[in-house]
Parts: C-alpha cells; sequence; structure tokens
C-alpha cells in the first residue's frame, strides 16, 4: 500500500477541479484588450517614462475612461464606472487646471474624480509623503468617504521622502503596510514615476526610477517609449 493511502492528512488535500462553463475568453488581439486590463482593479500597475513624456495626460485620460465607463483613447472599452482619487504632487494649479479642462475633466472633479494637489496643502503641517501614516490615513478617509475604486499616486518622485525612493526595506514596507491592503480591499493602485537615465531609457527596456521592488510587485508594467 503507497504511503499516500495510509497519510491522511495527505489524502484530506483535494486535487483542484476547475467548475464548468466559467471559463473566460482570452484576449486575442488588441482590440478585445479593456481599460481595467491595463489598469488593473484590485492590483498595482506601474507606469513610468521620462520627463515629458505624457505620464500625467495618459493618468488623466485613464481616470476619465475609468471614472466616467466610456472608452480610453477612443480604442479601449472600460466596463462599469468607478469614482477615483489622483493624487498630484508636482504639477502647478495653473498647469493642471489647464490640463483637467483641455481632458473634459473639470465638471468632474468632485463628482467621480477626487484630486488632493500638494499645492494646495501649502502651510498645511501634514506632509504630501505617501510614506507618513497620518497622511495614508488622511487618503484612505477621503477614499472611503467618497467610494474611490482608484488611487492615482502622481508623482513617486515627489510623494516619498528624499533618497527613499531607492530603499528596499522603505518600499517593502510601503506595500506591506498600506498599498497590499489597498488592493486586497478592490481597489486599484496606479503609481506614476520618471524612468531611470541610461541607454534603455526611452525604450521599452528602460526601468523606473526607484527601488527594483516596484517593478517586482506591478501587477502590470505600463513604460512610455520615445
Amino acid at each position: 500500500q503507497s504511503n499516500c493511502n495510509k497519510d491522511s492528512s495527505f489524502n484530506s488535500l483535494p486535487l483542484f477541479q476547475p467548475h464548468s462553463g466559467l471559463t473566460i475568453p482570452l484576449t486575442t488581439g488588441v482590440k478585445d484588450v479593456t481599460t481595467e486590463e491595463i489598469f488593473l482593479p484590485s492590483g498595482f500597475t506601474m507606469l513610468h517614462g521620462l520627463k515629458d513624456s505624457g505620464k500625467s495626460l495618459i493618468c488623466l485620460s485613464a481616470a476619465k475612461a475609468i471614472s466616467s465607463g466610456g472608452k480610453l483613447f477612443e480604442f479601449f472599452t472600460t466596463g462599469e464606472s468607478r469614482n477615483i482619487l489622483y493624487l498630484d504632487s508636482e504639477t502647478p494649479k495653473d498647469l493642471l487646471t489647464a490640463r483637467l479642462g483641455q481632458l473634459g475633466l473639470v465638471a468632474e472633479i468632485g463628482n467621480s474624480l477626487f484630486l488632493l494637489s500638494k499645492f494646495d496643502l501649502k502651510g498645511n503641517d501634514l506632509p504630501f509623503s505617501i510614506t507618513d501614516q497620518k497622511f495614508r490615513d488622511y487618503v484612505e478617509e477621503i477614499m472611503r468617504v467618497h467610494n474611490c475604486g482608484y488611487l492615482v499616486l502622481d508623482n513617486l518622485t515627489s510623494l516619498i521622502d528624499e533618497g527613499r525612493l531607492y530603499n528596499s526595506t522603505t518600499v517593502s514596507k510601503l506595500f506591506a503596510d498600506w498599498v497590499d491592503r489597498l488592493t486586497r480591499q478592490g481597489i486599484g493602485v496606479v503609481m506614476v514615476s520618471h524612468t531611470q537615465e541610461g541607454p534603455n531609457a526611452g525604450t521599452s527596456a528602460a526601468k523606473a526610477r526607484g527601488s527594483e521592488e516596484f517593478s517586482i510587485r506591478a501587477h502590470s508594467e505600463i513604460v512610455l517609449v520615445r
């Protein structure tokens, strides 16, 4: 008699059996890709590119599609609309307002798109940093009140304290204490960063600035190329 039959604990572990009728059709072409497959709900998406490559414009375009349920770039279909909290730590208020107007998003502010700008918190004692627990609590409260399904963090270079962006221990703790918990709650987290300088910058082989933990943990990584 085999050891498998003798070991009752082994026999108590059933082998997987798929349910019939629950298969999802395989995406076979670009036209079949949805916005949710690019910016994952309940997942972490990393987007990076060179300076002035259009990172924020792409994220704002995605925010428009997701918050309205409309198409992204008039091409990728979007499912159920979701409210979004967008953190912007780099764009001056006038330029940010102009971008929102360019994309037809001004009317959505305070309705389906909620925006927190570093430039609106000048003089506030609260640090605009995702490594600060009080700031994270404040962000979570906004998401809870407004039932946000996505959180966009633009840009990591200025949302994480100087020098800590490259510290793998700091980044691992950020995921363990916050990002992983948000995704388990069903929130899609999108992080925006600059691309590292070097021979691969501006190509599909480019790496994001900061610790490799970001790319390792990303469920989806978007690289902007020239």
